[in-house]
């Protein structure tokens, strides 16, 4: 069988059209270089360089086998580049971009758990809309996205995480027990901005009960979910907002919440580029993602 110093070897030679430069940049003899060589045409049975004009050139079977040598010395070197990644591991940098539910509720003590198997890893979180980490995944910034909708985008690969539920709030004080999603639209309603999870999910919700956004105006919009919490209990309105950013304001009694028929279901995704090879610690960290399982 082939090895790689041979590879290697004929790699040089056709490169540098001569066994003596290729000795050189191998830092061997130039005999050295002639045999390596010949042990590959015994092993393959065809002449690999033959003189042309004086110069030193591939043969057509050859050319083919140097061809096939670089891609075996990119991918054994894609191996070790791994192999030197995965023995760094402990000591890299986390980079995530995640919507704002997941960032601000669910992450922190994710990353408390995680970070007792690699305590001296650096955690870097961009808590956006889901649609800036959406975009911030695509372009590269960020290897690992955690957004609260199911991307489309074909560059994507994105993997189905958690359930929760959006609930809709209002203020303690005010006297309100609807029947229907029309009585609740003729409150005001307090909605999270373009790009947010939450907010497309809460269209979709509408759509599918046969109301648009022609249908209804919102009285305000605000860039997160504790400015809508804010919103309700200072008597502004209702809203959507996550199960898991209500327990204090709701423990409180600052706020209520409506029946459980107008809650919405979805999921949290994480999204990586299909292109992007991943770094070993981003590996570990999807892989601890997928195997929690979060407590109510």
């Amino acid at each position: 069988m082939i090895n790689h110093k041979q590879l290697l070897t004929l790699k040089m030679v056709a490169e540098e059209s001569s066994y003596s430069l290729a000795a050189k940049k191998l830092f061997i003899t130039q005999p050295a270089v002639s045999l390596q060589i010949k042990a590959i045409e015994q092993i393959t049975g065809f002449q690999i360089f033959e003189r042309c004009d004086g110069e030193l050139a591939l043969t057509p079977s050859g050319r083919i086998l140097y061809e096939q040598a670089n891609i075996i010395l990119n991918q054994y070197e894609t191996l070790n580049d791994f192999i030197r990644q995965s023995q760094s591991v402990k000591n890299g940098t986390l980079k995530l971009a995640t919507s704002t539910i997941p960032g601000e509720y669910i992450l922190p003590k994710l990353i408390f758990e995680f970070r007792k198997h690699f305590p001296d890893i650096l955690v870097d979180v961009e808590i956006s809309a889901s649609s800036k980490v959406v975009n911030y995944v695509l372009n590269g910034e960020y290897e690992v996205g955690l957004v609260g909708f199911a991307p489309t985008h074909r560059e994507l690969s994105v993997r189905q995480l958690w359930p929760e539920r959006l609930k809709i709030i209002k203020p303690s004080k005010l006297l309100f027990d609807p029947t229907s999603l029309r009585q609740i639209l003729e409150q005001p309603l307090i909605m999270r901005e373009d790009g947010s999870g939450t907010k497309d999910v809460v269209m979709r919700y509408l759509g599918d009960h046969g109301i648009t956004s022609r249908s209804f105006s919102p009285a305000a919009v605000f860039g997160s979910t504790r400015a809508v919490i804010s919103a309700v209990e200072a008597g502004l309105g209702i809203g959507w907002v996550s199960e898991l950013a209500i327990k204090e304001p709701l423990h409180s009694g600052r706020i209520t919440v409506l029946d459980e028929r107008f809650d919405i279901l979805r999921h949290f995704y994480l999204i990586t580029r299909k292109k992007r090879t991943l770094s070993p610690l981003s590996d570990h960290f999807i892989q601890f993602l997928e195997a929690v399982q979060l407590s109510e």
